[in-house]
């Protein structure tokens, strides 16, 4: 009896993936509906802000983020997190886990 193996190189390993992602997007899937985000906290000298912070995180639509409030953008969402960053002032935080202030983002 012969056996045939096939070896999967980079490139059709590749195609496989491309065709699976064609798939999931033809099927209607949708987004994920949580942000992850990571950031870094720093006063003005840029020493590392260790303590717990409340923060803001916003989704806007249109306009320009440097003139927020300005009628050519609108706020879709606001969200409220306490969060703690660890010694280096770095902290991550799931845009959508937070107190919802204004709008949703699903």
């Amino acid at each position: 009896m012969t056996t045939n193996l096939r070896v999967w190189t980079g490139w059709t390993a590749a195609r496989v993936v491309g065709w699976l992602m064609l798939c999931a997007m033809a099927a209607g899937a949708q987004p994920p509906s949580l942000i992850h985000y990571q950031g870094r906290l720093a006063t003005s000298a840029g020493a590392p802000i260790t303590t717990a912070q409340t923060v803001y995180f916003s989704i806007w639509k249109g306009g320009a983020a440097t003139a927020a409030g300005s009628g050519a953008d609108s706020r879709l969402y606001r969200e409220r997190a306490t969060i703690t960053p660890d010694a280096s002032g770095v902290f991550e935080h799931i845009v959508g886990g937070g107190t919802v202030e204004t709008g949703s983002i699903t």
